[in-house]
């Protein structure tokens, strides 16, 4: 037996046997187990197979997956990743076009893939329950270095996957190079990102475990999502080497990148994208060169990578990164259409040649004369080249530089991409008539995304047919060929001989004038000036969607104020997000059409010694009277200070904003048995100062936070404590019955504004005036049609939803809560921000349809109701008080296992637009209304808050002062609240949970199903609830295991 990676792998795992080969999450597992594991997976494989069959492979599970692989070349077989990331229908299309007759799966993954005629499926329990537990009996295989050992698909221009066939030496022989040119040994601790749908997958595992090393694999998705968490996970594990695209490189190299970071890596090797220069330049003026950065390039053709270029410092100043000069056993020809040699700085085709080659195309001889053809500079017809489609050019110190392609390919997400598979699956839709598919590049971030135009047959309307290619599309593609955008037109630009003119509809795109329906009246023309203002952009159509142009809640509830103010009429939030373009909105404002909320004028009301309440306020004040020594209802913010602060002109800043809003000046008491509130001209106000220790200040914080008076203004404090030189801790403190998030907001925008010495704009409104008008007649009309509305959704009763607590609920409610947070990264936002735009709906709606799903997951409830509050500041004019504006809503949603996530999603989203109708109701009048049987152990209606803030979070920042936030103890209101914040291009995720409920541990599970959830409807949005698995496969086999326990069926049902 030659050389072959079989032997090779085989002698790796008995000379390490002693090492972790592999470390999966908070699992691990050992050479030695390894081999013992993947030796009988291949017994089973032969017992079952032929030698050379080729096997399939289906499951989640990366210890069995490359268990599986080891075992499928041990057995003499060739390995076949069948990507669970795929549409079921694509992955049986491989099946039938590779002619595989064996699949190893988990049940998750046979049950995907369905059942195929004439498939044998060798179950992964059979490998849980005895591949530690039987010696596997020696094999009788024979290898060769000319055997084929893998197949990997990629995009293929005919409209189906192509299937290339791996050869055995051309695998060893990249290893080898490796190994030995970055003298990797035992010591190094590998990291394993890539999705084993991938060839590079087989770079992940056998370099490592070829040279005794260990790969790390995350068992989080949000690890790579998250640059932060990225970076994080890179520190604690201690990687050496990195394996990924640029583009997940990006997530390392971030603003927040340290010189103290990745302190034990060596090399991060880079391929599947191009490197952008000019992107290095924070890396090398914060790590420098003490990590090696690689350039690797090479077509899956020519197997794994055949070029690669040491980047240097200097190269950030260059236009285009090279791709560097070919290892050794590869040769690079740059030829001409002519198939001349091109001489240096020349532009041609590059060629590869090289023994390690793969065998090719599978079944498909035509494309393979194509590809692999004869050297034209040879006599031997066994000297082949590869032509690669890719323009190169030689430089003068020998580098070769990547110049673009010859044909259509792509890469997105460092995965090739036919742009004429694509269009030839939408040809073959009965709607479609004609198809043209371009690429956009996004220069904020170097990515790729697609646009498809089409022209439809008949007058089919335009919504159907988007609505129902885009469901064709999802059963077909995988995720990274799905387009971002798909444009109905009516033609298709030609070049004279007939053929498409790409160049032209590209600039169609770019320009958009041919798909922009321009505003044709008075009405149109300022509605599109309001749009361009709160949008920030001018080039859109009457016909687009708000939301599918970024706008979002807050900006809608500024379109309100616009309109009003521009048209001087009033237009509720409901109707504006059922007429979300401006040609329908325009519709609404010729009708005038005048809606159920906000049907009088505010009212300017003269000076009195006592004011009504607002409803959110009376509900606060009888709390306040329940719980007077609880600081449940105290709102905080806490900062800490480095640099000159001047405490003076703090306190003095503190005292102008006391003058200007009101609500800072505000008393509360009864007349008569009812609450009222007092609005004095002064108040006494200090900064209360202290000294204390770096150590120590949280026990100041603990006695500066503590219960109001209400009935002594201001209900606002601030304190300052000093921990040393120009290092301080600041806190601001208030009453939740003076203000609200977007209040303290305002504080803090104010407070910069002063501290900076400009103005602040007058103000023409008061709370009062808002508490004066939710007292009046007028209002008390609209709350009485809202109220039917409301009674209506309850009236067979309230059901609780009910959370898998961890301790008995108290017999007395507490309020004892802590925190946990994760951040949703942005590849998670941006699928979010899609899908939301695409659905004509809001990132709360999309949010909140995930939330659901995770509640039914957890609860088993299908009728699931929650709290959210609403910011109540329905007048341009109230933006800009201080004040306790919120109200409560319900949102009741109905979860079907078998609904797609996308029919749950339209259901939430209307279920939504419908509640925001009814938005003026006060929370505490439909408590009064519905809430008939009080348990006083838990809150009323709901217990389960959900809320995001996607209004623009006031960035602290004063010149020669660093400021940053700081978490504190939090008090929990309710079991449960998931509160999201979207920030610049990620989403931060909070769970503030009851810790006489809750243990810590069960809530980062559920943040975990969360983010399981999300990841499984971002691949694909018409997955079944049913399909989700929320669980990781460990935590389904202990549930299984537990329940194998009882000789009797539980009659139970558990939703994986």
């Amino acid at each position: 037996m030659s050389d072959v990676l079989q032997k090779r792998i085989s002698k790796s795992l008995e000379e390490h046997k002693s090492l972790i080969a592999i470390e999966y999450g908070d699992k691990s597992i050992s050479y030695r187990d390894l081999d013992y594991l993947s030796r009988y997976i291949s017994t089973v494989i032969t017992d079952q197979c032929g030698s050379g069959e080729l096997i399939g492979v289906c499951m989640n599970d990366r210890f069995y997956y490359i268990a599986a692989l080891l075992g499928i070349l041990t057995a003499g077989c060739i390995f076949v990743p069948l990507d669970l990331l795929n549409p079921a229908a694509r992955i049986r299309e491989m099946i039938k076009d590779t002619g595989i007759k064996h699949v190893i799966g988990d049940n998750a993954g046979i049950e995907y893939i369905g059942k195929v005629e004439g498939i044998n499926f060798i179950s992964e329990d059979e490998f849980c329950r005895n591949g530690f537990e039987n010696t596997p009996k020696a094999l009788s295989v024979t290898y060769d270095q000319e055997d084929k050992v893998y197949v990997y698909f990629t995009s293929g221009s005919t409209g189906k996957p192509k299937a290339i066939v791996g050869r055995n030496k051309g695998l060893l022989h990249f290893i080898d190079w490796e190994i030995g040119a970055f003298n990797l040994d035992r010591s190094f601790t590998f990291s394993q990102f890539t999705n084993p749908g991938f060839d590079v997958f087989l770079r992940d595992i056998l370099v490592p475990l070829c040279c005794g090393g260990k790969i790390v694999i995350p068992d989080q998705l949000g690890t790579i999502l998250d640059g932060e968490h990225l970076s994080n996970w890179i520190n604690i594990k201690k990687i050496n080497l990195i394996h990924c695209v640029p583009s997940l490189f990006r997530q390392m190299n971030s603003e927040n990148l340290s010189e103290m970071d990745f302190q034990e890596l060596k090399y991060v090797l880079l391929a599947g994208e191009k490197v952008v220069p000019s992107e290095l330049r924070n890396w090398y003026e914060k790590i420098g060169e003490r990590i090696h950065l690689i350039n690797l390039y090479g077509p899956t053709e020519t197997t794994l990578a055949k070029f690669f270029y040491p980047i240097r410092k200097e190269d950030i100043e260059r236009d285009v990164m090279p791709i560097g000069k070919p290892i050794k056993g590869a040769r690079a020809i740059i030829l001409d259409k002519n198939m001349n040699i091109c001489n240096e700085l020349v532009t041609g085709e590059i060629f590869i040649r090289t023994p390690y080659r793969t065998f090719g195309y599978l079944n498909d001889d035509e494309q393979n004369r194509q590809k692999f053809i004869r050297n034209p500079f040879s006599q031997n017809p066994e000297d082949i080249i590869y032509k690669t489609g890719d323009l190169g050019r030689l430089l003068p110190d020998g580098n070769i530089e990547l110049m673009g392609r010859m044909d259509r390919q792509v890469k997105i997400r460092g995965i090739r991409v036919e742009l004429e598979e694509i269009e030839s699956i939408l040809l073959g839709h009965d709607l479609i008539n004609e198809v043209a598919i371009i690429k956009n590049e996004i220069s904020e971030n170097s990515s790729v995304i697609l646009i498809a135009f089409i022209t439809v047959k008949g007058s089919n309307s335009g919504d159907d047919v988007l609505k129902e290619v885009d469901k064709y599309l999802k059963e077909l593609l995988p995720a990274h060929m799905l387009p971002s955008d798909i444009v109905i037109t009516q033609s298709i630009p030609k070049l004279a001989n007939g053929k498409i003119n790409y160049k032209a509809v590209g600039e169609m795109y770019r320009d958009n004038k041919t798909l922009q329906v321009r505003p044709r009246d008075e009405i149109e023309k300022k509605l599109y000036e309001i749009w361009t203002k709160l949008l920030g952009r001018n080039t859109f159509s009457i016909t687009d969607s708000f939301f599918k142009l970024g706008g979002n809640s807050l900006n809608l509830m500024r379109l309100i104020s616009n309109i009003s103010r521009v048209f001087d009429i009033k237009v509720s939030l409901g109707v504006l997000f059922e007429n979300n373009t401006i040609e329908k909105q325009a519709i609404v404002i010729r009708k005038s059409a005048v809606v159920e909320s906000l049907t009088t004028e505010m009212k300017y009301v003269g000076k009195r010694e006592y004011y009504p309440l607002s409803y959110a306020q009376k509900r606060l004040y009888i709390l306040d009277r329940m719980f007077q020594e609880n600081i449940m209802y105290n709102l905080s913010e806490i900062v800490r200070l480095k640099g000159p602060v001047d405490i003076n002109k703090v306190e003095s800043i503190f005292k102008d904003l006391i003058r200007r809003h009101e609500s800072l000046r505000t008393s509360f008491s009864t007349m008569d048995g009812i609450p009222v509130m007092k609005v004095v001209d002064e108040v006494p106000f200090r900064i209360e100062v202290y000294d204390a220790a770096d150590n120590s200040w949280e026990e100041v914080l603990a006695q500066f936070i503590h219960p109001f008076d209400l009935r002594s203004a201001p209900l606002l404090r601030v304190g300052i404590i000093k921990l040393g030189l120009d290092n301080f801790i600041m806190v601001i403190d208030m009453h939740h019955i003076i203000s609200d998030a977007i209040s303290m907001n305002i504080i803090i925008k104010d407070f910069i504004t002063l501290y900076k010495s400009k103005q602040l704009p007058y103000l023409n409104s008061r709370y009062i005036d808002y508490a004066l008008w939710q007292d009046s007649s007028e209002f008390k009309v609209i709350l009485e049609n809202q109220k039917k509305f409301w009674i209506s959704q309850f009236e067979n009763g309230i059901p609780y939803l009910e959370l898998p607590l961890d301790f008995e609920r108290p017999s007395v409610q507490t309020f004892e809560g802590d925190i946990q947070i994760m951040s949703l990264g942005k590849e998670e936002a941006i699928f979010l921000k899609e899908i939301s735009a695409k659905n004509d709906t809001t990132l709360f709606a999309s949010l909140l349809a995930v939330f659901n799903i995770l509640l039914y997951k957890i609860t088993g409830s299908t009728d699931i109701i929650l709290g959210t509050p609403v910011s109540g500041r329905s007048y341009e004019s109230f933006e800009n008080i201080v004040g306790m504006f919120v109200n409560t809503l319900v949102l009741r949603n109905q979860i079907n296992e078998n609904q797609s996530f996308s029919e749950i999603l339209l259901n939430v989203s209307e279920n939504t637009r419908q509640v925001l109708k009814y938005q003026d109701y006060p929370f505490d009048e439909l408590v009064k209304d519905v809430y008939v049987n009080r348990d006083t152990t838990r809150n009323p209606v709901f217990d389960v808050m959900f809320q995001l803030q996607d209004f623009d979070i006031q960035e602290i920042n004063v010149e020669g002062v660093e400021i940053t936030p700081i978490e504190r103890n939090v008090v929990s209101n309710f079991d449960m609240t998931f509160s999201a914040t979207k920030l610049k291009d990620k989403i931060k995720v909070a769970i503030v949970y009851n810790k006489k409920l809750l243990q810590v541990e069960t809530v980062q599970k559920w943040m975990e199903y969360f983010r399981r959830i999300l990841y499984a409807v971002s691949k694909d949005e018409q997955i079944k609830v049913c399909d989700i698995q929320h669980m990781d496969e460990q935590e389904v086999k202990k549930i299984k295991s537990i329940l194998n326990l009882y000789e009797k069926p539980l009659d139970i049902t558990f939703d994986f």
